[in-house]
């Protein structure tokens, strides 16, 4: 597990799903070693993740599956949701008790109420604090986002040194906004005062789709990765000013509002990571076999050349022998896609110097 000084290799950005608290437990050895999880709870008005007792007892399921530090935010959660509290507050009193090393996460336009309670956060859990800087706060002189950030620590009772710095660019669509953001977050690097200080600079996107529903059933679909292709322009415009790498794993970077209240049984899938790639692949919601075709699936994503084979992580050993674990539920191939995700950056990382 990341140890409290160790630089991280990887961030991956998840939402609070049990699915992804289990793809955490399922992740390689090494690839705990190296990340550094970012949470973000999102309301739901079915599972209601978002209530106290709710929230206290999904941080005690995550503190089972994960011992090290995570970032915790709570800024989707509406006055609404937080009896009248932060978002930021309600989060952490029920991350404190199962989590020694939760980090609380901040923005450059977080009100006083906020910067109140992140530094009350500081003061008590003595973490630090993460700053997620996003793509629309890098459209300034990078000198103007120097002095918000060094209002902002100020405010919370900080330095560099004890801070996480997140650069989010969001959603990559498409080579053209790949090219677009590497030349941004080039800039906001080259010329914004002090970013040796802090104690990590990390850069985040997510390029999954928002509706997988365009993949066919039961016909191999590959989509681009252009969150990794970001990454690729922009080492090689510096090799040398390389932030940690980060995304939003096999899931789309916005957070979809509150679910209506209809629960639809998702069909069997999978979201399988390789180079510049997803292979995705998935079942017919109306087929007979139900959650057996999750089967057909592995079998089909195993016997692809691109396969990484068991040795990789869990994740991947549960695909080459998936009979042997059973077909799982909607959860279980969240943790699955989201575990051999996990195994494949870091591992390409750590070889390559690419995800």
């Amino acid at each position: 597990m990341l140890a409290a000084t160790e630089p991280p290799l990887y961030v991956p950005v998840l939402r609070g799903h049990l699915g992804e608290f289990d793809a955490l437990e399922m992740m390689a050895p090494a690839t705990r070693s190296r990340s550094y999880p970012l949470i973000v709870i999102v309301p739901d008005v079915e599972t209601k993740p978002h209530e106290p007792w709710r929230l206290a007892e999904r941080f005690a399921t995550l503190s089972q599956k994960w011992e090290g530090r995570i970032m915790v935010d709570g800024s989707r959660l509406t006055d609404r949701e937080t009896r009248g509290d932060t978002g930021l507050r309600t989060v952490m009193d029920a991350a404190r008790g199962p989590f020694t090393q939760a980090v609380p996460v901040v923005r450059l336009k977080d009100d006083a109420a906020v910067r109140f309670d992140a530094a009350d956060a500081v003061r008590q859990d003595g973490n630090g604090v993460a700053v997620q800087v996003r793509r629309d706060d890098l459209f300034v002189a990078p000198a103007l986002v120097a002095r918000q950030l060094s209002e902002l620590l100020h405010d919370v009772g900080v330095q560099p040194e004890q801070t996480d710095l997140l650069l989010d660019l969001g959603y990559v669509a498409d080579d053209a906004a790949a090219v677009h953001g590497s030349r941004l977050v080039d800039r906001v690097l080259s010329e914004t005062s002090g970013l040796a200080r802090y104690r990590t600079v990390v850069l985040t996107a997510g390029a999954f789709p928002p509706d997988s529903g365009t993949v066919r059933p039961q016909r191999l679909t590959e989509v681009a990765r252009h969150d990794a292709a970001l990454w690729e322009y922009l080492k090689a415009r510096d090799p040398e000013r390389l932030p940690v790498y980060g995304d939003y794993a096999i899931t789309h970077p916005g957070f979809h509002p509150p679910s209506s209240g209809e629960i639809r049984r998702p069909s069997p899938h999978l979201r399988y990571t390789v180079a510049a790639r997803w292979l995705v692949l998935r079942g017919r919601r109306d087929h007979p076999r139900r959650n057996a075709q999750f089967y057909d699936i592995c079998q089909e994503i195993s016997a692809d050349d691109r396969f990484c084979g068991a040795g990789l992580g869990p994740a991947d050993g549960r695909i080459a022998d998936a009979r042997s674990f059973g077909p799982g539920a909607a959860k279980d191939w969240i943790a699955v896609g989201t575990a051999h995700h996990a195994d494949f950056v870091v591992d390409a990382l750590a070889r390559t110097g690419l995800p």
